[in-house]
């Protein structure tokens, strides 16, 4: 079965790549989020970049929705096999 994409999902990963629309501000929010976890001496937390950005007042998109997921999954190698096992994409 084929999931159909929206037109939506590659405009943005286009403006993403391109820091155009909506991303036209990324690097700045990317710097700013450096400098907050700097200056709190704390992790950085990408999903903060979404608020800086003002995602957070508008219905998200496909491809914030995609980009968060992506962000979700852990780095621990373990974590990222039990996650994607669930998915059944790979077997472990």
């Amino acid at each position: 079965m084929s999931a159909v994409i929206p037109e939506s999902f590659h405009t943005d990963i286009q403006d993403y790549l391109l820091k155009k629309g909506q991303f036209q501000d990324i690097s700045e929010a990317v710097k700013m989020e450096i400098g907050d976890a700097r200056s709190q001496k704390c992790s950085l937390d990408p999903f903060l970049m979404y608020q800086y950005l003002g995602f957070g007042m508008m219905t998200e998109s496909p491809f914030t929705i995609f980009t968060k997921c992506i962000l979700s999954i852990t780095g621990n190698s373990a974590s990222c096999k039990r996650l994607f096992s669930a998915f059944g994409t790979i077997l472990t």
